[in-house]
């Protein structure tokens, strides 16, 4: 889990206030930005956006263009595209003066296999076992002979502080075999997290956790029976295997190969559920060893310098299939070129005299595309700064993606995949900036008050079209819409028309917010809306009888002047 301390909580929901006095261009941009700003060490208006106004568009384009280019050929691990590409993020950090994590160097390398199907034979208390149809080997420990090793079975193979299987439970020099996914208790919710699933049942973290859990109890071996895992795994070994398919990747550290994880179909479940088996298995594996770099940055915090917020990307894509090339430039050229303007914008607050109040470390992974290798290198077996004073993880990754529960009419919030999942703090810190976003655009449209008074308030149903609302809600509604969406081009047809004297004056100034810094193109009847517009078109009759600024059209139109002493003068 990962927890967010409370003054970087505090920074995250004050930005999304700050957020609102200026004009993002996009989602991405919101969200980097979004990131950059929490982590400053102090929330001054000026160096919330200085940093976050050396963000740019034009900026973003270029990198993205660059680093998604067929120069670097898709960036499959490994491949001489990935090798450039890496050249190119460690040229960068240098360029801003950012200190490598490791001494002398921006790259940590990553020792990886690729592996091929296993020479094994299997035989469970004088019962033989087929590979690919029956079972296969997730993860290969050492070449080694298993014989007649006990098998204990643990439940579903979870230790947490909610639920153990392990309890009472001596599994040393035994075999354990588990059940996929997690329990339930008598009212069919789960144990650890309630009505949603946990990480207990996410697919690889889940056969990771069980795989160490069990390691860490001093089992030779895991056994996972589950038929989703079998299946999908099962056939994409078998692909991978053939002279066709895409050779399987895996860590090629020594320490992450000394433990053997099998996944086996529920067609076997009633026999290997059956008290006192006896394992005999033959194993040898079939790898090829390289490597691949990871990148590592770092601007050092000035009052916890020993604390650390790590900002995490993945490098890599998967390069040239068939003969042609997969740039990957949402996945993940986005959350990489993301980083390295987040990287900028904090370089340039050093510059002037602002660090950041914890470290703040920079790291491009690779082998995401292979399954998630670079990172569970760093994380699992060489963390460049320690785990336990890593006090948060924020990973980017395909930024443009929205949530599917909240559609597209509106794009301006920041969705956080599992994150209700992975860190139940990240998750309530990320609805409440998502509600205040909401409700900050509402008040300045001052709609705050009549939704406040709806029998469920912002959970109201208004009907269709707003069948439940006066005019004057549906217009200033309307608004607080447009604030929340940010267009650079704002269309406004009688914004006022419904509203008396009083509110009219309340949305002018939400108007004059909303449309500070963009194109604006205002259609009315009341001239208050228009007054300060750099160009007003008089049209009378379908026909356009005088243009100019207001004092201009003041002396030149006759037809203004008279609408004008009508309607403003005389009021």
């Amino acid at each position: 889990m990962v927890f967010i301390p409370k003054d970087l909580e505090y920074h995250l929901k004050k930005f999304i206030k700050k957020f609102k006095k200026r004009n993002m261009k996009s989602k991405l941009i919101f969200s980097i930005t979004l990131i950059t700003s929490v982590i400053f060490s102090y929330a001054q208006d000026k160096i919330l956006m200085d940093a976050s106004n050396s963000i740019k568009i034009d900026e973003l384009k270029e990198k993205m263009y660059t680093y998604s280019s067929d120069e670097f050929e898709g960036k499959d691990t490994p491949s001489r595209g990935q090798q450039l590409a890496v050249a190119y993020l460690a040229n960068h950090y240098k360029n801003l003066k950012i200190p490598s994590v490791k001494k002398n160097s921006y790259f940590q390398p990553v020792p990886l296999q690729f592996e091929g199907k296993p020479k094994i034979s299997l035989n469970i208390s004088d019962k033989d076992f087929k590979y690919y149809d029956d079972y296969i080997s997730y993860k290969n420990g050492p070449d080694k002979d298993y014989k007649d090793e006990d098998i204990i079975f643990a439940g579903f193979g979870i230790e947490d502080n909610k639920y153990s299987d392990y309890k009472n439970l001596d599994v040393s020099g035994k075999i354990v075999i588990v059940m996929g996914g997690e329990p339930k208790d008598k009212n069919d919710e789960f144990f650890i997290n309630g009505k949603q699933k946990s990480k207990w049942s996410n697919i690889r973290q889940e056969i990771n956790l069980k795989s160490k859990i069990a390691k860490s109890k001093g089992a030779l071996a895991l056994i996972i029976v589950d038929e989703y895992l079998h299946r999908r795994y099962s056939y994409r070994f078998r692909y991978s295997d053939s002279e066709k398919g895409r050779k399987r990747m895996e860590l090629g550290n020594e320490e992450s190969n000394n433990f053997q994880v099998l996944l086996f179909s529920e067609k076997h479940k009633e026999f290997l559920l059956n008290e006192n088996l006896k394992l005999n298995m033959n194993f040898k594996k079939d790898v090829q060893t390289f490597s691949a770099d990871n990148v590592a940055a770092i601007i050092r915090g000035i009052e916890f310098p020993d604390e650390y917020v790590v900002l995490t990307a993945h490098l890599d894509h998967v390069g040239i299939q068939n003969g042609e090339i997969y740039n990957g430039a949402d996945d993940n050229g986005s959350g990489t070129v993301a980083l390295l303007e987040i990287a900028e914008a904090f370089a340039l607050a050093k510059e002037q005299g602002y660090s950041p109040k914890r470290s703040v470390v920079f790291l491009h992974v690779t082998a995401e595309e292979r399954g998630l290798l670079g990172s569970e290198y760093y994380a699992d077996y060489d963390p460049l700064v320690p785990i336990d004073n890593t006090i948060a993880n924020l990973n980017m990754d395909m930024m443009g993606r929205a949530d599917p529960n909240r559609g597209i009419k509106n794009l301006n919030y920041v969705y956080v995949i599992g994150s209700d999942i992975l860190s139940d703090d990240l998750h309530k810190i990320n609805l409440d900036a998502n509600e205040n976003e909401i409700r900050e655009a509402a008040k300045l449209s001052y709609c705050n008050e009549f939704i406040e008074s709806l029998p469920h308030k912002y959970d109201t149903l208004i009907g269709e079209n707003g069948v439940r609302l006066s005019g004057g809600e549906k217009q200033r509604l309307s608004i607080a819409r447009a604030i929340l969406k940010k267009s650079s081009i704002i269309l406004l047809d009688e914004a006022t028309s419904s509203l008396d004297a009083e509110t009219e004056n309340k949305i002018q100034k939400a108007i004059s917010f909303l449309t500070q810094g963009k194109t604006t193109i205002v259609i009315a009847h009341r001239l208050s809306t228009i007054l300060n517009s750099d160009k007003i078109y008089v049209i009378d009759k379908g026909s356009v009888i005088g243009e100019g600024r207001h004092d201009d059209l003041l002396l030149s139109s006759d037809a203004y002047k008279n609408f004008y002493e009508k309607q403003i003068k005389k009021s």
